[in-house]
């Protein structure tokens, strides 16, 4: 991001290291400290994993019930702004990029990945580096547009495969 938005939009200055740093504290040593208990302290890290798992889908509903409500109205005031199909087309956009630069074998596994992206580096990138409060509304509502619409659509194609392949 630090090199691609200069390049993109003229006059935008953006720090790495103020994009680095939520990333690195709020992703990758959690991620490090994760695997080194995991290595060194098999026992401990088993039940870990298992309040691991609901306690981060716990958060994340928290997360968005405590933007939709602290960012009322300046959701409400974006939607007239067209963020809903922005979001469309981004994650649409996002899709058909993975499908088309994919292999044929992993065409749709890659075309999911690239659409869902890793929308939790955006919200930390954009709450931490970014402040403005419609930049973090926006990518808390497309993350969750994200999910809405890719989850269900994985399922009916995964549906799908099972019934063809019996």
């Amino acid at each position: 991001m630090p090199i691609v938005l200069p390049l993109l939009i003229s006059g935008v200055h953006v720090d790495a290291w103020a994009v680095a740093k939520p990333l690195i504290f709020s992703m990758l040593v959690p991620l490090v400290v994760g695997l080194l208990v995991h290595h060194y302290w098999p026992r401990v890290a088993a039940p870990l994993a298992k309040i691991a798992g609901p306690l981060g889908q716990l958060t994340l509903v928290l997360i968005l019930v405590a933007v939709l409500v602290s960012a009322w109205n300046t959701l409400t005031g974006m939607l007239g702004q067209r963020l809903i199909l922005a979001g469309i087309l981004y994650i649409a956009g996002c899709y058909g990029i993975g499908y088309l630069l994919s292999s044929r074998e992993l065409r749709l596994e890659n075309a999911f990945s690239t659409a869902q992206r890793n929308f939790a580096a955006v919200n930390v990138v954009a709450i931490n580096s970014i402040g403005d409060p419609d930049t973090v509304v926006a990518a808390v509502v497309i993350s969750f547009m994200a999910m809405f619409i890719l989850f269900p659509a994985a399922g009916l194609i995964q549906r799908r495969r099972t019934t063809t392949s019996r």
